[in-house]
């Protein structure tokens, strides 16, 4: 047994997965199903604000979190919080965004995931599980705000058969096709059915005749998470941003991008670099998680109860409305001298 397979059953004993009651799957009456969080995390970037990261999400009650710890640093960190069953150690590899949460599938519980460079904002339970039960839907993707593409930063997986099966063939692909960015994967795997309310648009991998052909991946029923004004995310791009209000907004995903896996690529460190900075040199992830007053990582703070910093760094990404006609999804050319996604020509 691997010690990874190993701390995903201590987690599941030690009973971090929350219980919760929704609608049976063929109206007969209530279900009962367990519910979990789960994010991944590694590398000096990263690691020091796990504690408030983990703090933040109990400062809401979501205490049904686990972290895949992929390097001693953050294990050493996780454990040295408490509660070491919900540390999960692993080595650093993109895959494990989706190895972790099908092994929770196969134990029959509900996950979601989250990328570690987000902030909550409020609990974003009810939203989800009250989302999944009011579509009928066993999937639920982050979206874009100016463009028809899925994010697989923020996603909730339903632990059902088609969804696992769906899954494990995702996983089995990206094993065999390295080359394949994980999300352009995701996107290509959901083309076989259209969103609930039909407004993204999958992109293409390679070697489309065989996957159509042979794999027949069956999609289960999906739609997107509000990406205007619940689960948005920075103005890094010219395709992010947000509108309406900040009491609505749930999480703020700072679309963070120089994950050290990826720390010799040559995109490394565009959004410092390239990307809408809000005013400050600071990247948001040192924004967010990097202040002084540690108010905000003990206690479930709103945006409007937010300091000044917070609060500007919030309305920095904000527009003044969502663009009537999107940009459609696939390979962009970045313009060097306009940052951020242009066209499908670039």
């Amino acid at each position: 047994m691997s010690p990874s397979f190993l701390g995903v059953l201590k987690s599941v004993l030690a009973g971090i997965p929350k219980p919760y009651a929704t609608n049976g799957a063929e109206a007969r009456g209530l279900e009962a199903r367990n519910f979990l969080y789960i994010t991944m995390v590694f590398g000096p970037r990263y690691v020091p604000y796990i504690q408030r990261f983990v703090h933040r999400a109990e400062a809401f009650g979501i205490s049904n979190l686990v972290l895949f710890c992929l390097d001693d640093a953050a294990l050493d960190t996780c454990l040295s919080l408490g509660r070491g069953d919900r540390c999960v150690p692993g080595t650093p590899s993109i895959l494990n965004k989706f190895t972790l949460p099908l092994i929770y599938l196969w134990l029959n519980i509900d996950v979601f995931w989250l990328d570690f460079d987000i902030f909550l904002l409020q609990d974003p339970t009810p939203f989800i599980l009250g989302e999944a039960q009011w579509r009928s839907v066993d999937l639920l993707v982050s979206g874009s705000f100016a463009d028809d593409c899925i994010c697989s930063g923020l996603v909730f997986f339903k632990a059902t058969k088609v969804v696992a099966e769906w899954l494990l063939l995702l996983l089995s692909w990206m094993y065999e096709h390295v080359y394949t960015h994980d999300q352009q994967a995701f996107s290509a795997f959901l083309a076989g059915r259209p969103d609930e309310d039909n407004s993204t648009s999958p992109e293409s991998i390679s070697s489309s005749k065989l996957f159509k052909l042979y794999l027949e991946p069956v999609v289960p029923r999906w739609a997107l998470l509000d990406p205007v004004n619940e689960f948005v995310s920075a103005r890094v791009l010219n395709t992010t941003g947000w509108t309406g209000t900040m009491e609505k907004l749930v999480i703020f995903h700072f679309l963070h991008g120089d994950s050290e896996v990826n720390r010799d690529h040559t995109a490394y460190g565009w959004n410092a670099h390239s990307g809408f900075d809000g005013g400050t040199s600071l990247p948001l992830l040192d924004v967010f998680y990097n202040q002084s007053d540690d108010q905000v990582y003990r206690e479930p703070l709103r945006p409007k109860q937010f300091n000044k910093v917070l609060q500007q760094a919030l309305l920095a990404s904000r527009r003044t409305e969502r663009p009537k006609d999107m940009l459609h999804c696939g390979v962009l050319q970045l313009n060097p001298y306009s940052p951020g996604r242009q066209s499908a020509d670039g």
